[in-house]
């Protein structure tokens, strides 16, 4: 048993495939120092037992199956220096008592995702830790200021939580710190400026937080770093901050002072200037004006809005007649305070009297970057991507907007939320007065959810008028509104539920069928102002719910009478919310025409078919069916009853057979009903003695399976039925002799003996005969073991055989074991006198044998870092110049130097 191995002071069985649960028993390993099992496949918890090993110093899991909780246990471990339980399946809370573990220098907890709670904060007290990795969890709450007690902390990677709070200043204390990684938190408030005081700052990534405010005038004296701020909506810059103070830096602060200083300097006098306007107490912004920047315009309302979250409405008063138009020279910044109402209505009331104009160079045009914002009253063209765009927040209103001449007229676009949006009562793709103004794409739906378009008119779209794409799109639901014009009316790159079908439409009553208890709603098709396009809804008509069974009628009076000829279209939405495409278009039709009755009485032979007009019957039964136009009226009134015979009327056929011997004979006996005849067919190859009678003899069958037929044929129905026997020759064995170089082992030898031999599974396999050096057996996998009482080496010879059924042959076995050679594994240069030098066996046992033999050792990025030649034996983990190297695995190349091969192979570095 493992857990009785009281000395052993070391166990590295890293990157295997060993599988199953960790033994509690390792925690009776008194002795060990160090436990590694990376990179495996091992499953079940952490034995809380592991928490006795009081001379453990390195306790490495990372990179396996394992789950569950993290033994608090393991916090009795006061020498351990790595601790790396990465890339599992952890699930709960980081244990308060891995605080009291005052050696540890390498602490890796990362990419378990559903690890959970609170970093502890008696972390601050690991005053030896090197890295600190808790990146890719669900943590959450605050980063505890302690942390900036970690005097040795070269790098910290909380990145990808849900980290939320200020950046504690005390942070800035990490003077060793080169990786600062946050990124893809919720993480707000300033950026402290005594983050930009690190002197050994490497590579600072805060971005996709909500951070606000300045940046660290500091951040001027680290040109050289790589920084991202982007995706901090309440930043002054956003961009791709990549080395940002080397070259031009494209600025998008609210104002500029014109300061043409060093990139840095730029942004903070930018961040400082931006008082140059007042924002208004209360909660309204009004704009007064159509200029692009400064006092009175859009820009400078949302930027106010942007800044106190006290002003959450943004009204018009712009003197003189509309349309108003703001032709914007750059972007505007999107609105990041939740809640904001952007009214165009407020200047006269109607859509299209407030007009942004994107010129042909702006890519997007109101960009909603925060929940529960409305936007009424207008109108965006000419943007190059989106006249309004919602992405990555929940909640959103846009009613009576309307969007033309852009590549999405509206965009809701995915990231961690983007849910529950309103769009009604737009224009999109046509303009107030109901002329064309194509969007490539009405509105562009990317992976959201539980959006409502009502009443809405979706027109002149040259793509698509209403479009779902990315993955989780669900629950998206359209009401009522207008498609017409557009080259596809509704598209969705991913499974969505079908459109109905209509099978009835007349000026009286339109019915159909479609999924059971859904929602249809019936359009008319109307192209008079475009021939040709797509079916889709142009005039809302009525709303209906299918039955049970999917049926559903709905009866007039509709919202408008119809005609004969009209087109007709339908959608239908799930329960679920989700709305499907349109259906395909029917003409309505006049009255349905007098109806017909065919009634027969008849048989038929089995896999025949009773054609009645558009219908066929093929099964004993009385039938009643209706036959309908293609208007859905009934045409024809079948009554039918009708009798197929088959082996239940004629008799069926059966068949047995007995199994065949070793010379591939068998015999076959089929039934015989009385107004039957009989045959045997086999494709098999085999010779059928007697095949036009019920029982006969075959011979010469192949190996393998043979398929024999008893075909049974009665008067009108030849062939009616027939019975198969299935038989199995499986042949007989056929070995040859094998001689088997094999390289020297201490252990047991493994060989396939069977690769050159004519065999099947199930064959039983004998060794006649043991050699005198050991013992050889076949294994369940059928390879030859050869098991020797000592190490051997030399010729080895023994006789194995093969018996099927009662047939059987034999082979012999040359064996020939090469003499040994040896290279580590691992080395644990420490000091200690055990294992401390890269050891090559065959050099250790004749240094002589090898005057030019060379040694090469490659770190992973493949550069050499040691050669040697001729090389010693004393290799123990350092570089060229005699430095210790990183712990880690490493690639050698050993040349013998003897005209025999190189050998190459990796070797692991613990201390």
């Amino acid at each position: 048993e493992l857990g009785n191995l009281e000395n052993l002071s070391q166990l590295l069985l890293n990157s295997n495939r060993l599988s199953g649960d960790l033994p509690p028993e390792l925690g009776n390993l008194s002795n060990l120092s160090e436990l590694v099992l990376s990179t495996n496949l091992l499953s079940g918890i952490i034995p809380s037992e592991l928490g006795n090993l009081s001379n453990l110093t390195h306790l490495q899991l990372d990179d396996n199956q394992l789950s569950g909780t993290i033994p608090p246990a393991l916090g009795n471990l006061g020498n351990l220096t790595h601790l790396l339980l990465a890339a599992n399946r952890l699930t709960g809370t980081i244990p308060l008592e891995l605080g009291n573990l005052s050696a540890l220098k390498f602490l890796d907890l990362s990419s378990n995702l559903d690890l959970n709670g609170g970093i502890p904060a008696g972390f601050g007290g690991l005053q030896n830790l090197i890295t600190l990795n808790l990146a890719d969890n669900e943590l959450s709450g605050p980063i505890p200021p302690e942390l900036g007690n970690l005097a040795n902390l070269t790098g910290l990677e909380l990145q990808i939580n849900q980290l939320s709070g200020n950046i504690p200043a005390s942070l800035g204390n990490l003077s060793n710190v080169g990786l600062f990684w946050l990124y893809n938190n919720q993480l707000s408030g300033p950026i402290p400026d005594e983050l930009g005081s690190l002197p050994n700052l490497s590579s600072l990534m805060l971005q996709n937080n909500n951070l606000s405010g300045c940046f660290p005038p500091e951040l001027d004296n680290h040109c050289a770093i790589d920084v991202d701020f982007s995706n901090n909506p309440r930043l002054p810059w956003q961009g791709d901050f990549s080395r940002f103070c080397i070259g031009d830096p494209q600025l998008g602060a609210s104002c500029n002072d014109g300061d043409d200083g060093t990139a840095g300097e730029v942004i903070q006098a930018d961040c400082g200037c931006r008082p140059d306007f007042a924002c208004p107490m209360g909660t309204t912004v009004i704009v007064t004006n159509t200029n692009d920047s400064g006092p009175g315009s859009l820009r400078q309302a949302i930027e106010c809005t942007n800044a106190d979250p006290a002003l959450d409405s943004i009204l018009f008063e712009i003197p003189g007649a509309g349309p108003h138009i703001i032709f914007l020279l750059s972007a505007l910044p999107a609105v990041s305070d939740e809640g904001v109402v952007i009214d165009g209505l407020s200047q006269d009331s109607n859509i299209g009297s407030i007009v942004i104009d994107g010129n042909g160079v702006v890519n997007d045009g109101l960009y909603l970057a925060a929940g529960l914002c409305t936007v009424r009253g207008i109108k965006a063209r000419n943007f190059n991507s989106s006249g309004f765009i919602i992405f990555d927040v929940n909640s959103c209103v846009l009613d009576q907007n309307c969007t033309v001449n852009n590549f999405y007229g509206i965009f809701i676009g995915r990231g961690s939320l983007c849910n529950d949006h309103t769009i009604t009562n737009n224009l999109i793709g046509v303009d107030e007065n109901g002329g064309s103004g194509s969007n490539r794409y009405g509105v562009q739906i990317f992976g959201c959810s539980n959006n409502l378009l009502m009443d809405n008119t979706i027109a002149y779209n040259s793509l698509v008028g209403l479009g779902h794409n990315g993955g989780g799109n669900e629950g998206n639901q359209i009401i009522r509104g207008s498609f017409f014009c557009n080259a596809q009316g509704i598209f969705s790159s991913q499974a969505v539920n079908i459109a109905p079908e209509i099978t009835l439409a007349q000026t009286d009553i339109i019915q159909g069928i479609t999924d059971v208890s859904e929602t249809v709603a019936v359009y008319r098709q109307d192209n008079f102002p475009c021939g040709t396009a797509a079916c889709q809804g142009a005039e809302f008509l009525g709303i209906v719910t299918a039955d049970a069974e999917g049926n559903w009628t709905l009866f007039a009076p509709f919202s408008s009478s119809l005609m004969e000829g009209d087109q007709l279209t339908a959608t239908t939405t799930a329960q679920d919310g989700s709305t499907s495409p349109f259906s395909a278009c029917v003409l309505v039709g006049s009255p349905c025409p007098q109806l017909f009755t065919f009634q027969a009485r008849d048989t038929i032979c089995e896999g025949e078919s009773y054609p009645v007009a558009d219908l066929s019957y093929g099964q004993t039964g009385q039938y009643q069916d209706t036959i309908r136009y293609s208007n859905g009226c009934d045409s024809l009134l079948v009554n039918l009853d009708l009798v197929v015979l088959d082996e239940a009327t004629l008799g069926a056929a059966a068949a047995v057979g007995d199994e065949s011997d070793c010379e591939g004979r068998a015999f076959l006996s089929g039934n015989l009903p009385p107004l039957a005849s009989g045959r045997w067919e086999t494709n098999s190859g085999a010779i059928l003695n007697s095949p036009d009678e019920p029982s006969t003899t075959v011979s010469n069958m192949p190996v393998g399976e043979s398929v024999f037929s008893w075909i049974l044929s009665a008067g009108q129905c030849p062939d009616y039925d027939t019975s198969m026997v299935r038989l199995h020759y499986q042949g007989a064995p056929l070995l040859q002799d094998d001689d088997i170089e094999l390289a020297f082992a201490r252990g047991d030898y493994l060989m396939n003996v069977l690769a050159n031999d004519e065999w099947q599974i199930g064959d039983e396999l004998l060794v006649l005969g043991q050699p005198a050096t050991g013992q050889a057996f076949f294994d369940t996998d059928g390879e030859l073991v050869f098991s020797p009482v000592d190490f051997v080496a030399g010729a080895q010879e023994f006789i194995y055989a093969l018996c099927r059924q009662a047939c059987c042959d034999t082979a012999r076995v040359r064996l020939l074991i090469e003499r040994p050679v040896g290279f580590p594994d691992a080395i644990t240069p420490n000091g200690d006198g055990y294992n401390d030098f890269f050891v090559i066996q065959p050099l250790f046992e004749s240094p002589a044998s090898f005057p030019e033999n060379r040694l090469l050792i490659f770190e992973r990025s493949g550069s050499m870092v040691f050669e040697a030649s001729p090389y010693r034996n004393d290799w123990e983990g350092r570089n060229q110049r005699g430095k210790e190297l990183p712990e880690g695995s490493y690639y050698f190349i050993y040349e013998p130097g003897d005209g025999t091969p190189k050998v190459t192979g990796r070797i692991a570095v613990f201390r």
